[in-house]
């Protein structure tokens, strides 16, 4: 098969057409877009859950990853989406953005074939908010605003300083979880970057606000009883 050839296919009954597929987009190791993509449709109903009902900000990497590949932030649909993929309008402090929704896996697969790599989602979900007269779902600033998205679970980002190894992180991660467990939360950890960590919670209904100030108070504990 020509690699560099437009190749037709069909994910769950929607037709795509993957492009550059020869493209290398991991240099250190050699693969290329049409391992990438076969990836991604591969571990689609794995990610899924967690990405289904939630605002999607992608970082694409055109031209692949590493010193010589160029990346950018894309938050509204790009030109071009197909009329099956999901959108929901969000008023963001950067005006009304226009965002993918993942919510089958052939949108997974979609944003692959953009070279998409990195997918992140809010902690509130789209379905919990009521949106404007005109669609629009308005964020909360300082104040409640009637009909915001509420968040349905809790995230603490630990990334570790200058001379800390993913060892320590996994520790402070450790004493995250214990708190969250002492709040009755089922906490789970996941790596992040290079040596980073996150720990989630899943939370009843609540606004986002309310959600990072819980956050925040698990700091102030962390710090006060861990000054190490």
């Amino acid at each position: 098969m020509d690699r560099s050839a437009d190749v037709r296919t069909s994910v769950g009954g929607r037709v795509l057409t993957l492009s550059n597929l020869d493209k290398v987009l991991f240099p250190a190791v050699g693969y290329t877009k049409a391992e990438v993509i076969h990836y991604y449709a591969q571990i689609a109903p794995t990610m899924l859950p967690y990405l289904r009902d939630r605002a999607l900000t992608r970082i694409r990497f055109p031209d692949g990853v590493g010193e010589d590949g160029s990346s950018f932030y894309e938050k509204n649909a790009p030109k071009g989406t197909p009329e099956w993929v999901r959108t929901a309008m969000v008023l963001t402090s950067d005006g009304v953005v226009d965002y993918v929704v993942a919510e089958e896996e052939a949108t997974i697969v979609w944003l692959a074939n953009l070279a998409a790599l990195e997918l992140h989602v809010p902690q509130w979900t789209i379905s919990s908010a009521v949106p404007a007269a005109d669609g629009v779902i308005q964020l909360p600033e300082h104040q409640p605003r009637p009909g915001e998205p509420l968040a349905n679970r809790v995230v603490v980002d630990l990334d570790p300083g200058e001379g800390m190894t993913i060892v320590e992180c996994a520790r402070a991660a450790l004493m995250v979880a214990a708190l969250m467990a002492e709040d009755d939360m089922m906490p789970v950890a996941q790596t992040s970057g290079s040596k980073g960590m996150q720990v989630y919670a899943a939370v009843q209904p609540c606004r986002s606000a309310d959600a990072s100030g819980y956050v925040k108070e698990l700091a102030r504990i962390l710090k006060r009883t861990q000054p190490d």
